[in-house]
């Protein structure tokens, strides 16, 4: 009796051995895939597979959605974006805008590094080369394209592409759609003139047409503003005004644009930064 106990145990004890060395792979396999996609995962993006855009209208829409994803810090006094690609790409958004955000990301950093940097005299030098960021510039060039393939309908329909357009404006949906009309005035002296009307000096890093003239003399003024278009209002000062000394005795005027002093108000959605290069690259 004894004994057929004693190898009933034996038994049992080899079947459970088994079954724990059977399932060991599995364990580890589980345990090594919530390491890989856990909080603190490491993925290499340059390894993603990349396909083209092509003319898909859900590319913003699926940028808009990535908002709760991008976060803020400060280095050096400086407000940049992280993103947190991870927790994207776990919950479902496609490999390619990840990819195209985490880009866009960089570049904003990229553009507010130099912007605080010492010595930028004009916009050029915030012109950072696209090269570095070719998903960005891909993704520039086919907005722009969509853009100009649009220009054809007669009316601007809102659902089109995007069942709820952003007031500020987004790549599908540009506000304005045009390059506001320049108007001159004359006058004994410009630039007060355009100091009592509420306007200032242009930050340094967004005169797109240079900050100063030939002589040394500012010629770029900014005034902060709201801006009521198709799809309700973006509150002030997100839009501008647009002036600039002509000579001596006259000076013009734009009327509600983007705001290119990117990093003097909070923008109204996280790539914001990036549709403002592309919109005055573009009107």
């Amino acid at each position: 009796m004894v004994k057929m106990l004693r190898k009933s145990w034996q038994r049992f004890v080899a079947v459970v051995i088994t079954v724990i060395m059977l399932a060991t792979p599995a364990i580890v396999g589980v345990a090594a895939a919530a390491v890989q996609v856990g909080e603190n995962a490491v993925v290499d993006v340059d390894d993603l597979n990349i396909t083209e855009y092509g003319s898909d209208d859900k590319v913003t829409q699926e940028l808009a959605r990535l908002e709760p994803y991008v976060q803020y810090t400060y280095s050096n006094g400086i407000r940049l974006q992280t993103f947190d690609t991870n927790t994207a790409l776990e919950e479902g958004f496609s490999k390619d805008v990840v990819l195209l955000a985490q880009e866009m990301v960089a570049f904003q950093n990229d553009m507010a590094k130099m912007a605080f940097a010492r010595g930028i005299k004009d916009v050029t030098q915030l012109n950072i080369s696209l090269q570095k960021y070719p998903r960005v510039a891909n993704f520039f060039a086919q907005m722009t394209q969509q853009f100009e393939s649009s220009k054809n309908n007669t009316t601007l329909n809102p659902s089109s592409l995007d069942s709820d357009p952003h007031p500020c404006g987004t790549y599908d949906h540009p506000i304005p759609s045009y390059t506001p009309t320049w108007y001159t005035t004359s006058s004994n002296n410009p630039e007060q003139e355009l100091l009592n009307k509420g306007y200032h000096r242009t930050a340094s890093y967004a005169c797109e047409q240079g900050c100063t003239n030939n002589n040394g003399v500012w010629v770029d003024f900014t005034k902060g503003r709201s801006y009521t278009g198709p799809y309700g209002t973006c509150s002030s000062p997100r839009f501008r005004n647009h002036g600039r000394i002509q000579n001596s005795s006259l000076y013009a005027e734009q009327f509600g644009e983007p705001n290119p002093e990117i990093f003097s108000y909070v923008w109204p959605y996280w790539n914001w930064g990036a549709y403002v290069r592309w919109w005055h690259n573009n009107f």
